[in-house]
């Protein structure tokens, strides 16, 4: 594999959406998924949503990263969504998929198939793990 023209965790999140009827990404750069479905906000979060983190980089440039969203997400007192749990590509080097909470102050760019309103049925299991 070119890690120039692919990314594991797209290649990933690509075969998972496929896998339920859903047309992929245009290219297995995790960044590809920036332009891919409609723009979600943070409290409209679902289980199967995609979740890009550009890392600063556009469309198409590598460098990015890219997981799918388990539906689960951390508020602060306020109520406010501070977090959303992907599930994914552990991060370089590590061979494994794993669940991980990114921080909506990344940048996150959360996208949805526009046809989908639930691509992968209800939340997960909450993974133990409180508001934070």
């Amino acid at each position: 594999m070119d890690p120039t023209k692919a990314a594991w965790c797209a290649m990933i999140v690509n075969a998972a959406l496929a896998q339920h009827g859903v047309a992929p990404a245009p290219s297995q750069i995790a960044n590809s998924f920036l332009n891919w479905g409609v723009p979600v906000s943070p409290s409209k979060v679902q289980k199967g949503d995609v979740v890009d983190i550009p890392h600063g980089h556009g469309p198409d440039e590598v460098g990015g990263h890219v997981a799918l969203a388990t539906g689960e997400v951390r508020r602060n007192e306020t109520g406010t969504i501070t977090g959303i749990e992907v599930i994914g590509r552990a991060g370089t080097g590590e061979d494994a998929i794993r669940r991980r909470w990114r921080s909506v102050d990344e940048g996150l760019n959360i996208r949805r198939d526009p046809l989908q309103s639930e691509v992968f049925g209800p939340p997960m299991p909450a993974t133990g793990t409180s508001a934070a």
